[in-house]
């Protein structure tokens, strides 16, 4: 992993560490809320293994951007981890063959459809991204 992701990923699970030591316990044991789609974004990747994600929704849950990924050859949600690094949306998860981190480049620019460009790392592999989005 990158000393760029490392840092984000150790800064983005410290931050929900404290969120949920700071939260009271009712707070963590309540009832999770609907999470509000904000955007759908259409991946293509020059990897053409079948563990990467095809699709990803981001979402809005009670004021936290959360999102799920789909494989092109499954129709089953993986959470990933939301981090806004700049302007660019940095999405984590954990496939089969290791954890995924994808980057997608000027996603706070406020465009609502269009064409959208990025990159991946998983382990020592890395390569570029790039699809369609549909904001809500």
């Amino acid at each position: 992993m990158h000393a760029r992701t490392s840092t984000r990923v150790i800064a983005g699970a410290l931050a929900a560490l404290g969120a949920a030591v700071a939260a009271p316990a009712f707070a963590q044991t309540a009832a999770p809320s609907v999470a509000r789609p904000v955007a759908l974004y259409n991946i293509a990747s020059r990897n053409h293994d079948r563990t990467m994600p095809a699709r990803v929704v981001l979402a809005d849950s009670a004021g936290r951007l959360v999102a799920n990924y789909w494989l092109a050859s499954d129709s089953t949600a993986h959470a990933m981890g939301v981090i806004v690094y700049g302007d660019e949306l940095v999405l984590v998860g954990e496939t089969q063959r290791g954890v995924l981190e994808m980057v997608l480049e000027n996603q706070l620019d406020g465009r609502r459809r269009g064409l959208f460009g990025g990159r991946w790392t998983r382990g020592d592999q890395e390569g570029q991204l790039s699809g369609r989005i549909i904001k809500g």
